[in-house]
């Protein structure tokens, strides 16, 4: 964060010692990362260029820095495709976040994901199935603590129940605007030191809302899963989630009535409840003990609760309409 700008000298490769390269937040570093990064092979433990605007495709040489615990590179500027053998066998922190790069996501990505990972967000316009293998991978370690996976096209997958079972100590799962199919894994109930879970923008996801999700009561402060194909009601057990800020349910197919448990959210901000596709929709009334709960002593203090114009007819004093 101190301004730097232009390329990276070659001299700075010959550094052989070096063991971290942090250069995060200096949007003026320009110009394509060089193949002689490969030469820090014996000591580079971190490399971090996020926020910057380094150029061209990433070198089939960062392969070779088998020492590195922590790659995060992110720019707005790198196009081409991953390398197709990035196999970094010590790897903890891996952060690939390239709105504009293209191409498939390579089989080492897929299948030889570190073990020690506990940090794995990836952002790309990839086009590609990623097949169970690729979670299965994950669910070997039981480490991961942040999952974020944010692909702007066709990514093909679907979640399998091991992966939340192996990973307990999960805090963030973050997967939207994917093409993922099949259902949300009751397992998701393992994750019981959660604070954030969105898995919104998948229109194959279907199913019904697990009520495993009432189990997450001790930390989870965010659960977004909307614009997806969920179907059936609102369980009375996301009443139990009492530390959630945002309850986001739009853009799916639920019905029926709105459970009086979710007056227990004392800690809700927003909660989002429509509108729902057609012809489905919430009928009867937000029970008003919900409104009388969500009230904390002044206007700009109340919690807001969007429905859709079709999903819910009677009166409702803290309801906003769309």
């Amino acid at each position: 964060q101190n301004g730097l700008r232009g390329y990276l000298p070659d001299e700075l490769y010959e550094l052989t010692s070096l063991q971290h390269l942090l250069l995060t937040n200096n949007i003026g570093i320009s110009g394509p990362l060089s193949p002689k990064i490969g030469g820090l092979e014996d000591s580079l433990e971190s490399l971090q260029l996020g926020e910057s605007s380094i150029t061209g495709t990433l070198p089939t040489e960062l392969d070779l820095l088998t020492r590195l615990k922590t790659l995060d590179i992110h720019s707005n500027t790198i196009s081409g495709e991953l390398p197709e053998n990035l196999l970094l066998p010590d790897l903890e922190v891996l952060r690939l976040r390239f709105p504009f790069m293209g191409g498939t996501i390579p089989n080492d990505i897929k299948f030889r994901l570190s073990t020690k990972l506990t940090d794995l967000r990836l952002e790309g316009h990839w086009n590609d199935e990623l097949p169970e293998a690729f979670w299965l991978s994950l669910s070997s370690s039981s480490s991961l603590r942040y999952f974020s996976l944010l692909c702007r096209s066709a990514v093909r997958t679907r979640i399998p129940d091991s992966f939340f079972a192996s990973n307990p100590n999960m805090i963030e799962f973050l997967v939207r605007t994917n093409h993922l199919s099949g259902s949300i894994p009751t397992t998701v109930g393992f994750l019981t030191s959660l604070i954030s879970f969105s898995l919104s923008g998948n229109p194959e996801i279907h199913g019904t809302i697990p009520t495993e999700l009432g189990r997450l009561s001790a930390s989870l402060t965010l659960l977004a899963i909307e614009n997806n194909r969920l179907e059936g009601s609102v369980p009375s057990e996301l009443g139990d989630l009492t530390e959630l800020r945002v309850l986001a349910l739009r853009g799916n197919r639920l019905g029926g009535t709105i459970p009086e448990s979710l007056s227990g959210l004392k800690n809700l901000e927003h909660f989002v409840l429509g509108p729902q596709i057609m012809p489905r929709g919430f009928s009867g009334t937000i029970p008003e003990s919900i409104c009388y709960a969500l009230d904390r002593g002044g206007e700009e203090n109340q919690t807001m609760i969007v429905v859709g114009q079709t999903d819910v007819f009677n009166y409702c004093s803290c309801c906003t309409i769309l």
